[in-house]
């Protein structure tokens, strides 16, 4: 489920498709230790 919300499969409003790429994109950096500001282009 990478860049799913530029995909019409799904029915996502923006701002949900938002908030939940805010949180994936969060957990990766978490999960590989990144403190660091991800800077999200969309």
């Amino acid at each position: 489920m990478e860049e799913g919300c530029s995909d019409n499969s799904f029915s996502y409003s923006q701002k949900v498709c938002e908030i939940l790429h805010l949180k994936y994109r969060g957990a990766l950096v978490k999960q590989r230790g990144i403190e660091k500001e991800v800077e999200i282009v969309g």
